[in-house]
C-alpha cells in the first residue's frame, strides 16, 4: 500500500522541481535546463545553490528540503517505490521495517501546500518580471518590501535610514553597490516612489477629477453600515418610486461626469481602476493606457467605458487601489476614508 503512495509523492516533487528549473530558465533566472534523470536531490540542490533573485521563492525551496531529503534517502532514483521487487530480485524497501501511514498522510498534506506555493510563486514571478522592475539579486516583490521599510526620501540622510540599510543588506545578502542599485530603481518606479514619499502624477487624470468621481460614486452607492448583513428583498417590499428617483440621480451624475471628462481622462480612469481591480503591475501603466486610448477613439465608446466602470459597486475602492499603485498615495488614502 505504501509503495504507490510514496512513489506518487516522489514523482510530484520531481515534476515540480523540473518545472521550476525550466520556468526559471525561461525567465532568465537560471542558465541551464533540468537534468534528464530522476535524482530529486540533485534537482533540489540545483535550485537551492542558484541565485534565484527572490526571497519568497528561496523560502519555498527551503520548505521542500525535508521532503526531498527524506524520500531521496529511502529511494535515490524512484525504482524502489515503483516496483515491489528490485532489479536484483530483492523485495523493495527491504531495509525499512515500518511505514506509518498517518505520519505519511500528514507529511503529504504539508508537501502539497509547499508545491502549490512553488507553482503560485513561479506564476507570479513570471508576471512581475515582465515589467522589468528587478535586479539579478532582487525580485519586484523584494524591491517593494525594501521600499516599504525605508523612511521618506527626504530622510535618507538620517540614522534611521542607515539602520534600515544595514538590516536590508543582511536580509537579502547583498552588498552596498547592489543596494545602491536597488535604491536607484525604487526611486524610478511609480509604486515604490509613492512608498518613499515621492508621488507621481497620472498622464491625464487630475486629483480633482478623481475626487469628483469618487464623490459622485459615494453619493449614489454609500458603503453598507458596519455590521449590516445581506438580505433578500421581497417584491412586495420594493419601492418603485424610490427606484425611479435613484435611477434618475444615477443618470444625472453620469451625465455630469461625461460633461467634465475628456476621452483621455476616461481612459486613464479605466486603466487605474483595472490596475487596482486586477492587481496589475504599474510598470505597464503606459502600455495599458495607450492600448485603452486606441479602443476609445470615439466619444461614444469613451462614454460607454465610463458608464461601465462607474456603475460597479467596487469602483471607488479599486480606483483608489489603482491610484495607490500608480504613485498617488495621499490621494488614494483620501478617497478611501
Amino acid at each position: 500500500m505504501v509503495l504507490p503512495i510514496l512513489y506518487n509523492a516522489r514523482h510530484a516533487i520531481e515534476l515540480a522541481l523540473k518545472m521550476a528549473i525550466r520556468e526559471l530558465k525561461g525567465m532568465g533566472v537560471l542558465n541551464s535546463a533540468p537534468l534528464k534523470n530522476h535524482d530529486i536531490l540533485a534537482h533540489w540542490r540545483h535550485l537551492d545553490s542558484s541565485n534565484l533573485g527572490d526571497e519568497w521563492l528561496k523560502k519555498i525551496v527551503a520548505e521542500i528540503k525535508p521532503f526531498v531529503l527524506s524520500l531521496a534517502q529511502i529511494d535515490e532514483d524512484g525504482q524502489e517505490f515503483r516496483y515491489h521487487e528490485t532489479r536484483d530480485g530483492d523485495r523493495s524497501l527491504r531495509g525499512q521495517s515500518v511505514a506509518n501511514l498517518a505520519v505519511i498522510r500528514e507529511s503529504l498534506n504539508l508537501l502539497q501546500e509547499a508545491l502549490k506555493s512553488l507553482m503560485h510563486r513561479l506564476y507570479c514571478l513570471d508576471s512581475e518580471r515582465k515589467g522589468g522592475f528587478f535586479t539579478p539579486d532582487l525580485s519586484r516583490n523584494d524591491l517593494v518590501r525594501i521600499a516599504s521599510s525605508l523612511p521618506d526620501r527626504d530622510d535618507w540622510n538620517t540614522p534611521q535610514f542607515d539602520c534600515v540599510k544595514e538590516d536590508n543588506m543582511i536580509r537579502y545578502s547583498i552588498g552596498a553597490r547592489k543596494y545602491a542599485e536597488a535604491l536607484k530603481l525604487i526611486q524610478q518606479n511609480r509604486e515604490t516612489r509613492g512608498l518613499i514619499g515621492m508621488e507621481t502624477v497620472l498622464r491625464y487624470l487630475s486629483d480633482d477629477k478623481a475626487r469628483l468621481l469618487t464623490e459622485k460614486h459615494l453619493a449614489l452607492w454609500p458603503p453598507p453600515k458596519e455590521g449590516s448583513k445581506p438580505r433578500i428583498i421581497k417584491a412586495s417590499e420594493i419601492n418603485y418610486e424610490a427606484m425611479t428617483q435613484a435611477s434618475g440621480r444615477e443618470r444625472g451624475a453620469i451625465q455630469e461626469l461625461l460633461d467634465q471628462l475628456s476621452c483621455q481622462e476616461i481612459a486613464d480612469v479605466s486603466v487605474a481602476f483595472h490596475i487596482g481591480l486586477l492587481h496589475e503591475i504599474p510598470e505597464i501603466y503606459e502600455v495599458l493606457l495607450d492600448t485603452k486610448l486606441e479602443t476609445l477613439k470615439t466619444r461614444k465608446s469613451a462614454e460607454a467605458e465610463l458608464i461601465h466602470v462607474f456603475r460597479k459597486s467596487n469602483f471607488r475602492v479599486d480606483l483608489a487601489h489603482g491610484l495607490q499603485r500608480l504613485g498617488r498615495i495621499q490621494l488614494a488614502r483620501e478617497l478611501l476614508r
